[in-house]
């Protein structure tokens, strides 16, 4: 409980820090260094810790790395787009959905399935959205509309790499 509220703290933060950033840069620009500085932090915290090595992976593994590192890059990308173009509240809400996308998609690619808890709370999920975004005018002409890619990528980048995932009941 601990770690995920402190992790919905950082991210937040994360996301208030990135609106203001994004007031002062450009998309492409704010993304980019988005993507640097964690690519910087994720290496220092490996070099902290003693565990920089490479995966021994063949190279199916790693084309589906590098495709789902794309599909991350585009994810971020459209999440700093629809963050410039609309309330920091707003695009939280909004993203709030993509998890939904990716239970479902996992039922697809991964056949994963899906317990009754897990269903209702994709219900409630898409309804508070859809609530959440008819409440404040997003639709398909309206302006500042985030960029449903943001949705999609995300999760498509899960099954990418998810060979490199742990299997279902395993803990990482």
């Amino acid at each position: 409980l601990g770690l995920g509220a402190g992790t919905a703290v950082l991210w937040t933060i994360g996301l208030l820090v990135m609106k203001w950033g994004l007031d002062r840069s450009d998309v492409l620009t704010g993304s980019f260094m988005r993507n640097s500085v964690a690519a910087s932090l994720y290496l220092a915290y490996a070099l902290a810790g003693g565990r920089v090595q490479l995966p021994r992976t063949d190279r199916r593994d790693w084309l589906k790395l590098a495709v789902s590192a794309g599909f991350f890059a585009s994810s971020v990308f459209s999440w700093n787009y629809a963050l410039a173009h609309a309330s920091a509240g707003k695009t939280a809400v909004l993203a709030s959905a993509s998890p939904v996308f990716a239970m479902l998609m996992a039922v697809v690619v991964l056949r994963e399935r899906l317990n009754r808890f897990a269903v209702a709370g994709a219900a409630v999920a898409i309804a508070v959205t859809l609530l959440v975004g008819a409440a404040q005018g997003v639709g398909a002409a309206g302006h500042g509309e985030p960029c449903p890619y943001h949705f999609t990528s995300s999760s498509f980048s899960i099954f990418a790499g998810s060979r490199s995932m742990p299997r279902p009941g395993r803990s990482l």
